[in-house]
């Protein structure tokens, strides 16, 4: 699934979170990576940019599961 960083983000440390239907039950969380401006490194991207998420091994996945981004550390209900 591809997820569209909101171009109002600011630069630091980020990750994606991927919750179970409708809830707070969280599933996974994808690696850090970092939003900074003017870089074409791999592990960095720009504000506004798209992200690529890709995650196998969820036992019993719904349609309401979800994506949320968050700074590395911050509460699940933080979004």
């Amino acid at each position: 699934m591809d997820f569209q960083l909101p171009s109002s983000l600011s630069p630091g440390s980020y990750e994606l979170r991927l919750f179970a239907n409708g809830t707070y039950t969280r599933l996974g969380i994808s690696n850090a990576f970092t939003v900074i401006t003017f870089t074409a490194s791999p592990s960095s991207t720009a504000a506004g940019s798209t992200v690529t998420l890709a995650w196998s091994g969820i036992a019993d996945p719904t349609s309401t599961d979800w994506v949320g981004l968050y700074a590395p550390g911050a509460a699940d209900t933080a979004y």
